[in-house]
């Protein structure tokens, strides 16, 4: 039975074998499911020892990477299975691209929340007197940055 699929592992559409094409999907559906152990397994892990510590830091933290929506994931899967494929250059670069955007996007967005919830705790309503413009502006400076360091990426 192996000698009559072997020739047609060989195969080519689009430009792949057949062979490259079932590995690729091999990988992704891979992925996929250890992106789902993750999230599934790791998460609640830490979920659970966040929330058994005193401070609120650890449970912004794990709040922050649990929302990275499920698109992003298997935008990741995609691209790495994309890997095994032989596509234009074209393509692979404008899926490079991407996910640097969407990395460095996510990347910005965790660390603006986790800045957002440092600076509301030390807030003049907490008793630690006023904050200065310039620690206000913190944020939006730190995620300039990165957008413009992804931009030139």
């Amino acid at each position: 039975m192996w000698d009559q699929l072997k020739p047609l592992l060989h195969e080519f559409i689009l430009g792949n074998s057949l062979q490259n094409w079932l590995f690729a999907l091999a990988c992704y559906a891979g992925l996929r499911f250890l992106i789902y152990c993750f999230r599934q397994f790791l998460l609640s892990r830490l979920e659970r020892w966040a929330q058994k510590t005193k401070t609120r830091l650890d449970d912004e933290w794990v709040r922050a990477i649990a929302q990275i929506p499920t698109a992003l994931w298997v935008y990741i899967s995609f691209y790495f299975s994309l890997q095994f494929l032989s596509v234009p250059s074209f393509a692979q670069r404008i899926a490079d691209v991407f996910l640097i955007v969407l990395i460095f996007y996510w990347i910005t967005k965790i660390a603006n929340d986790l800045i957002e919830f440092i600076l509301s705790a030390f807030s003049p309503t907490k008793g630690w007197g006023p904050v200065s413009p310039t620690v206000r502006f913190l944020p939006y400076h730190y995620c300039s940055n990165l957008y413009c360091g992804a931009l030139l990426c």
